[in-house]
């Protein structure tokens, strides 16, 4: 397909072909990652990518009695719809689905359930729920301030709130301590996580979006995404010649292709120090690799080049983390040696993870790789080099979600 494409379109990363959790981050891409991904969509983060998670939120705000806190009432709202998602048949999508569907199991011959139960395994709902992931894009979009819902967040959450009340669903979310199953297989069933949005929640939504995109990006975004164009977007996007108007948005897409590259070699290289090492712990030897030192000779270009789109998107208010700034410029001026790029990175890890407070993976103590915190298994292999290493997830694929999602709606043209 030509990069001359007669619209502009939402970008979303290249071909995945591995799959790890992205807040693992162990060389420090991500603050890049997001401020790139901020310049298209900035009241969006990678995981805000459910139109009905937002309308799960405003409905619980609105269903909440003065008694309660906003965070409670959001919590035991999205416990309860949770389980009559998967109960109903829809678990695609729904974040703790596993302990929702245990819950649904455990519970399948009775009437009525308990609004406290294990919800996320860990106990994490409201970091890893819809409280934690989306209370702050919600307020970016004008849905709520301080917990309290606008008149868009109520246009948003009407429907979910009217079909709650209608199964009786109040006293659950407001206190109670059990729901009927029946009430919430109602909900799920009626406004589930696959249910389509209808138009007033889906223009709520887009109208959230518009709002805090005073450069209009998002919305030309928006009014030109088309279904047919959703693969390897960011590089069509990348390489498309765009009205003078759009030229911003060219010039830090080639920035996000450029630190896909780079992400991709390095990462390669760090997990095939890795791989190496649960089998051998010699350095020596697994440098030797031709994983390694393919991926070594391509990491000082890819970097050199990605700090000249990096130096292009400056002028655009792009504000890139000092750290991986310094980390590129290293890179850039670092031997191809397989050896000395493999040193590099490892020293990168050891500083990021305690950045973070954590421990390192492995480090490099002479002749010896160790071993420390695990990391879980990789999912690809990093000495198959006709397997793609992934690249970050930018916050367009959240976009792109919610953009089919309103387009459904009739809401787009």
């Amino acid at each position: 397909m030509s990069n001359k494409l007669d619209v502009m379109d939402v970008f979303a990363t290249a071909a995945h072909r591995r799959i790890e959790p992205r807040t693992q981050d162990p060389l420090g891409f991500a603050p890049a990652v997001n401020a790139l991904s901020a310049y298209f969509s900035p009241s969006l983060t990678a995981t805000t990518n459910s139109g009905r998670y937002f309308a799960v939120l405003c409905a619980g705000l609105l269903l909440r009695s003065p008694k309660q806190t906003h965070k409670e009432a959001v919590l035991r709202f999205e416990r309860l719809w949770a389980f009559g998602s998967v109960a109903a048949g829809q678990s695609r999508g729904i974040r703790g689905v596993q302990s929702v569907k245990d819950q649904v199991q455990l519970t399948k011959s009775k009437e009525l359930v308990p609004v406290d139960y294990p919800f996320f395994r860990d106990r994490s709902q409201a970091r890893q729920g819809v409280w934690g992931l989306y209370l702050p894009s919600a307020e970016r979009l004008g849905l709520h301030a301080a917990g309290h819902c606008s008149v868009r967040g109520e246009s948003l959450g009407t429907a979910m709130l009217e079909r709650a009340r209608a199964q009786g669903l109040s006293k659950a979310v407001q206190g109670g301590q059990n729901f009927r199953r029946e009430d919430a297989v109602g909900l799920g069933t009626d406004v589930g996580i696959e249910s389509n949005l209808n138009s007033q929640e889906a223009k709520a939504l887009v109208e959230g979006l518009r709002r805090h995109d005073q450069q209009q990006r998002l919305a030309r975004i928006l009014a030109s995404w088309r279904p047919s164009f959703e693969l390897d977007l960011l590089a069509r996007l990348s390489g498309y010649r765009p009205l003078s108007v759009q030229n911003d948005l060219q010039l830090v897409a080639q920035a996000a292709v450029a630190l896909e590259e780079l992400h991709m070699h390095v990462t390669r290289l760090i997990d095939a120090l890795w791989q190496a090492a649960k089998d051998s712990n010699k350095f020596s030897a697994v440098i030797a690799h031709k994983a390694v030192v393919d991926s070594s000779r391509e990491i000082p270009p890819a970097a050199r080049r990605l700090r000249e789109h990096l130096d292009a998107v400056q002028p655009l208010g792009v504000e890139i983390d000092a750290g991986l700034a310094s980390f590129t410029a290293t890179l850039e001026s670092t031997s191809p040696s397989p050896g000395v790029a493999s040193e590099t990175l490892l020293q990168r890890h050891v500083e990021v993870q305690q950045a973070k407070g954590a421990s390192a993976w492995f480090e490099r103590r002479g002749d010896q790789l160790q071993l420390g915190t695990p990391r879980g298994l990789l999912l690809y292999n990093p000495f198959d080099l006709d397997v793609r290493v992934q690249g970050h997830a930018f916050r367009l694929s959240a976009l792109q979600t919610i953009a089919r999602a309103v387009r459904a709606a009739g809401v787009l043209p």
